[in-house]
């Protein structure tokens, strides 16, 4: 009875030492989750242990997104969801920041992920004014382009420039003005050009000849007296 009673206890105190190693393994250390959940942008969850993290100095959590930019949470389990600015691989790290000189091991767990996805559609950018012909005719030593631009996500500044020298920026976007664009004599071929936030480029082109007044191409034609023979 005696032998029994002793198997029994062994048996007890065995499964209760397992039990007690699965919650110890289980609050080893404060988790973190990272995963995608649309293109570019991921969520992060992690889950805090308050046995061996609640550190007396602790005061908060500082998620690094590994993109050069971060977030403060308060001590505590949470998610966060952030989006990067290109497909890549970043290194995704929950920092316990405490007062005391170091911080517990465990507390502070870091994950690596390959983010996909991204914007791949070219803006579009078309020349409206003076014309929207692909070639333009003047005399005048200078001209202003306009038009329009779009993109599936937003368009930033839209840039000019010209084979025979000089470059800028138009003004407006959607809706934009180069303006005082100067030309040198014969072609100018002036390339517009739109840029997304994913480093997409959408282009334009108009070709510009300039003819300076009275320099166009003229012909010398020769006097009834210069037909060679010297009058007598």
């Amino acid at each position: 009875m005696e032998k029994r009673r002793t198997k029994i206890l062994f048996v007890i105190g065995l499964v209760a030492l397992v039990a007690f190693s699965g919650i110890s393994k289980s609050l080893a250390d404060t988790s973190l989750t990272v995963t995608q959940i649309a293109p570019l942008t991921v969520r992060a969850s992690w889950t805090f242990d308050l046995t061996l993290c609640n550190d007396p100095g602790a005061f908060g959590y500082l998620l690094q997104w590994g993109d050069g930019t971060s977030n403060q949470f308060p001590v505590g389990s949470g998610t966060a969801e952030h989006t990067y600015p290109s497909p890549g691989t970043y290194t995704v790290r929950l920092l316990l920041q405490t007062e005391s000189p170091t911080s517990p091991p465990g507390c502070s767990p870091q994950q690596t992920i390959t983010v996909t996805g991204g914007d791949s559609v070219p803006p579009t950018v078309t020349i409206t004014s003076p014309t929207s012909s692909p070639s333009y005719t003047t005399s005048t030593p200078s001209i202003t382009l306009a038009g329009t631009a779009s993109d599936n996500v937003g368009v930033p500044p839209v840039t000019w420039v010209n084979n025979r020298g000089g470059s800028g920026t138009a003004a407006g976007t959607t809706a934009w003005t180069a303006a005082g664009i100067t030309l040198q004599s014969g072609a100018n071929v002036i390339t517009v050009t739109a840029h997304d936030a994913a480093g997409n480029t959408g282009a334009d082109q108009i070709t510009v000849t300039y003819t300076p007044p009275g320099g166009g191409a003229f012909t010398v034609s020769p006097s009834p007296s210069s037909s060679g023979v010297v009058p007598g």
